[in-house]
């Protein structure tokens, strides 16, 4: 689930960093997901759509590449004028879900 050259290669192979950078997106992805769904409720396309694409760019940067596929499909759905499937977003949940385990498992990181 995690491409280990990339996530390298966007910490500069230093731990420490590795960890600050996982140690954020992991605090602010559940916040993206609430702010796409209220945004989504409200019928704001474009808050919904950059909320995502905060997502996708973050599990990009971390090399998270089936979450940020996930992404990329959902945040099409705006720029082709479709709705997301509630499915896609589903898919999107479960992907973070097992990043986050996997994560949280490999820097030691606190629930």
């Amino acid at each position: 689930m995690l491409d280990e050259e990339i996530f390298q290669q966007s910490t500069m192979g230093d731990p420490h960093l590795g960890r600050l950078v996982v140690d954020a997106f992991l605090k602010t992805t559940p916040q993206l997901l609430a702010d796409f769904e209220a945004a989504e409720a409200r019928g704001n396309d474009a808050e919904a759509r950059r909320a995502i694409h905060s997502l996708k760019g973050s599990s990009m940067t971390l090399g998270i590449h089936p979450l940020s596929r996930a992404c990329r499909i959902l945040e099409e759905t705006f720029d082709n004028g479709t709705r997301r499937q509630a499915d896609t977003l589903h898919e999107v949940r479960e992907l973070f879900d097992r990043a986050r385990v996997l994560l949280r498992e490999r820097f030691d990181l606190d629930a």
